[in-house]
C-alpha cells in the first residue's frame, strides 16, 4: 500500500489535507477539511490512517512524507497490539520518505489541551473533568455519522456547538471521507483509536495534548481500537495522546454527568440513528444508556431520550455483542445494589442470562459470596 501526493491547501472553509492511498490499481483519495490551524506533520496523520488497512493486506506501507521518529519507533508495539487482537492481520514494513524528531512542546509549541467531543457519555465526562485546562473541543464529521446524513449532521453540530458555547470552549469541527476508504479494509472497532489520534496530530498546531475518553473501565477492559496500553503509543514529539478516565465505570460517568444540565440537554449516544433520530431510544446502546439514566434517577432530566424504559423492548433486542457485555453486567450490579427497581432488575437478569449464560452464573456466584474474584467479562 502506498500513500502519496500528500497536499495541504487552503479552501473556503479553512484548510484541506489530502492524500492518495493506492493498493495496486486501486486509488483512494482521503481528505480532511477544517478551519485551522494548518497541519505541521501530515505524514504522521496518514501513517496512522494507513497502518491497519496495510496490515489487512500485508506487504509494505510506503509513505511519501517524513514521519515522527517517536511514532515510527512505536510501530512495532502498535502492530504487536493489533496482531494479538486480530491474528488475521499481517505485520508490515513501514517505509516513509524520512524520519524526523519533531520539535518538542518546550520549543515554543502550543501548550493547549484538547478533548474529542461527540456529546456522548465518555466525552462529556472527560470534558467536564478537564474543563478548566481545555483549550478547545473537537468533533469529527464522517466518523460516527456518515457525511451523507446532512439533516442529522446539522442537528448534531447545532447541539454540540450550543453545548460548547455553554461550556465556554471553542468547538473545532472537522470533515473527512476517511471511512469511504477505511471501511473497505478494516473494521471501525479496530481503527477508531488511530483515526482519533490522527486528528489530534492534524491539529497539533493548536494543542500539545489530546484526551481520549475511555470506552471501558479498567475493571473490565476490552481490547479494541482504543486502549490504555495503545493510545499513548500514537503520540509524537508534538502531541501526547492520553487515554482518559479508565478508572471510572460507565454507570459512574452517567451518574456524574447527569448532574450537569448542559449534558442532559444534549447527550447523544446513538450510532444507529434509526429514521435519522438524534437518539433512537430503541437500539442496544440507547437502551443501555436509558437503563443507566433510570438507575441514576436522571431519566426525567435528559431531554434527548424517551422519558421511560420499555422493558419489553429491552428483552426483545438481539443478543448482545461481546464488547458491551461488561456494561450490561455493570448496569445489573448497580440495579441490584440499589434494590429499588425490582421490575428493572428482573428484566436485566433475563436479558444478560439469555446472551451470556456462563457469565451470568459467575455473576450469581459472586454476589452470593461463593466466588473470591469478580467474573472475567
Amino acid at each position: 500500500m502506498n500513500i502519496h501526493d500528500i497536499q495541504c491547501r487552503t479552501v473556503t472553509t479553512g484548510f484541506e489535507l489530502q492524500a492518495q492511498i493506492s493498493e495496486g490499481s486501486k486509488v483512494h483519495p482521503v481528505w480532511f477539511r477544517w478551519p485551522g490551524p494548518t497541519c505541521p506533520t501530515p505524514g504522521d496523520v496518514f501513517l496512522l490512517l494507513g497502518l491497519l488497512p496495510a496490515m489487512t493486506i500485508g506487504g509494505q506501507l510506503r509513505i511519501e512524507e517524513t514521519v515522527s521518529e517517536r511514532l515510527f519507533q512505536a510501530l512495532a508495539s502498535i502492530q504487536k497490539f493489533f496482531l494479538k487482537l486480530d491474528p488475521a492481520l499481517h505485520a508490515v514494513e513501514v517505509v516513509p520518505q524520512g524520519v524526523c524528531s519533531w520539535p518538542a512542546p518546550s520549543s515554543g509549541l502550543p501548550e493547549g489541551k484538547a478533548c474529542t467531543f461527540t456529546g456522548g457519555v465518555d466525552s462529556f465526562y472527560s470534558t467536564l473533568l478537564h474543563l478548566p485546562e481545555l483549550q478547545h473541543l473537537i468533533f469529527i464529521h464522517g466518523y460516527d455519522i456518515p457525511l451523507s446524513q446532512n439533516p442529522l449532521r446539522t442537528k448534531v453540530s447545532s447541539n454540540l456547538r450550543h453545548a460548547a458555547e455553554q461550556l465556554n470552549k471553542p468547538l473545532i469541527e472537522i470533515e473527512t471521507n476517511l471511512r469511504d476508504f477505511s471501511d473497505r479494509y478494516v473494521n471501525w472497532e479496530l481503527l477508531f483509536g488511530a483515526a482519533v489520534a490522527a486528528v489530534g496530530i492534524l491539529l497539533s498546531g493548536a494543542h500539545r495534548l489530546l484526551y481520549f475518553p475511555s470506552s471501558f473501565s479498567s475493571n473490565h477492559l476490552i481490547e479494541c481500537g482504543s486502549h490504555p496500553h495503545l493510545d499513548p503509543l500514537f503520540s509524537t514529539e508534538r502531541v501526547e495522546m492520553i487515554h482518559d478516565a479508565s478508572d471510572v465505570t460507565r454507570s459512574e460517568k452517567i451518574a456524574s454527568i447527569s448532574r450537569n444540565p448542559i449534558a442532559m440537554r444534549t447527550l447523544r449516544v446513538c450510532w444507529e440513528n434509526r429514521n435519522g433520530a438524534y437518539n433512537c431510544g430503541q437500539c442496544e446502546k440507547c437502551l443501555r444508556t436509558l437503563v443507566a439514566l433510570r438507575l441514576a434517577g436522571a431519566l426525567d432530566r435528559c431531554s434527548t431520550f424517551p422519558s421511560s424504559v420499555n422493558l419489553t423492548h429491552l428483552l426483545s433486542i438481539a443478543d448482545l455483542h461481546i464488547l458491551v457485555r461488561p456494561l450490561w453486567f455493570e448496569n445489573l450490579s448497580v440495579a441490584v445494589d440499589k434494590g429499588t427497581d425490582p421490575d428493572l432488575i428482573a428484566a436485566l437478569k433475563q436479558r444478560v442470562r439469555r446472551s451470556y449464560p456462563w457469565h451470568y452464573l459467575l455473576w450469581r456466584l459472586q454476589i452470593r459470596g461463593h466466588a473470591s474474584n469478580p467474573p472475567s467479562y
